[in-house]
């Protein structure tokens, strides 16, 4: 028998997840603001102090003087300009640590005292193994940054990105466990398939099918939350702004020319990147609205219909917010309202998948 969480460790998991999505959306604001590249060293113990008095200042700003970023970008920059950036990526790993003692601390508490039971913890663990692997990987990304080019790797803030939200689901998907209610138990497949004068297409589709087309938008999710992730390192976001057209063509020529093999450009040109991101949205507003149809034709609980509204909901506002970042040229605030709100959607639909896997 697999093991349920107790409210403690529900209350836990809960915690952990909103610090993660906060984490998520300050980390964008820390790019969006370029001041992921302005502490050149990381001290995990020492570094939880900031410079103390303007001759640390100033050593500080002397490392940072020799990074891409500033022969590239802010040559004439002050040390109180510094001094800002500074303090919101310090602000950033800051928050991070305080994360990971909320992750750690009770973790080894509900484990030492058996409220996780050892044959039952590898899930939880495996979550502060995540989130301590975490806090490296993103040390190195910034690493990638102070090198050569004056930007981090893109492949590594996606990957980064995507970390994150391999760790959120794993909370929240722990966090929802709970002992099945009755009125879940009462919907069986067969109750499922029972609907009044549908169209004979819809009378042969059952729950499992439901099942995969729900996966299959998550799917179309995350490899459009990845595409965002590229499109904010390779800064896609400003190589056209204009909508549907991009330099006048709705498929622009060239877009799989620039790198050989074909395939490269899918992650490496500009123009590509932007493309797909901007129509993937589509699809998962397609496949968002055919859960939909299908799940007004069927004995589902109403949180999955209301679940399955707010999905559409949310994806038709974030395609009107990306238009407006792209025809805006990326302003900071909309552009961190657009990843805040691809945040919201891929939540619902973890929701959704969650409530899906429920009914047995």
């Amino acid at each position: 028998m697999s093991y349920v969480p107790t409210k403690p460790v529900r209350a836990w998991l809960f915690t952990v997840s909103a610090c993660i999505v906060f984490l998520i959306i300050f980390g964008g604001f820390v790019r969006l603001s370029r001041s992921g590249l302005s502490m050149v060293e990381w001290h995990v113990i020492t570094g939880i102090v900031p410079p103390m008095d303007e001759t640390a200042w100033q050593v500080a700003f002397n490392m940072y003087r020799q990074t891409p970023e500033f022969k590239h970008f802010n040559k004439n920059m002050t040390v109180r300009e510094y001094k800002t950036i500074y303090l919101i990526e310090y602000t950033h790993r800051l928050f991070a640590r305080l994360v990971g003692l909320i992750v750690l601390i009770p973790l080894m508490i509900f484990v030492i005292r058996g409220i996780i039971p050892l044959r039952h913890c590898a899930p939880y663990l495996g979550i502060g193994v995540l989130f301590v692997s975490q806090g490296f990987f993103g040390w190195y990304m910034v690493q990638s940054g102070l090198v050569v080019e004056p930007r981090v790797s893109p492949y590594l803030l996606t990957s980064h990105l995507m970390m994150a939200l391999t760790l959120l689901t794993l909370c929240l998907w722990k966090g929802l466990q709970r002992n099945i209610t009755p009125s879940f138990q009462r919907l069986r497949l067969e109750n499922i398939s029972e609907v009044s004068t549908p169209p004979n297409t819809l009378r042969k589709i059952q729950l499992f099918h439901l099942k995969w087309l729900s996966l299959g938008l998550s799917g179309v999710i995350i490899v459009q939350i990845a595409y965002g992730g590229l499109t904010a390192g390779l800064r896609a976001g400003y190589v056209s702004d204009t909508f549907p057209l991009m330099f006048g063509y709705l498929i622009p020529p060239g877009m799989f020319s620039v790198e050989q093999p074909w395939f490269l450009n899918l992650v490496e040109t500009e123009m590509t990147v932007q493309f797909v991101h901007r129509w993937l949205a589509f699809v998962a507003l397609g496949l968002a609205g055919l859960l939909n149809y299908f799940f007004r034709h069927k004995n589902v609980p109403d949180i999955i219909r209301v679940n399955t509204s707010v999905v559409i909901t949310l994806i038709s506002l974030q395609i009107l917010i990306g238009i407006g970042v792209i025809q805006f040229h990326v302003p900071t605030s909309l552009a961190l309202i657009h990843q805040t709100v691809g945040i919201l959607v891929f939540l619902n639909v973890l929701f959704l998948n969650y409530h899906l896997h429920r009914l047995r």
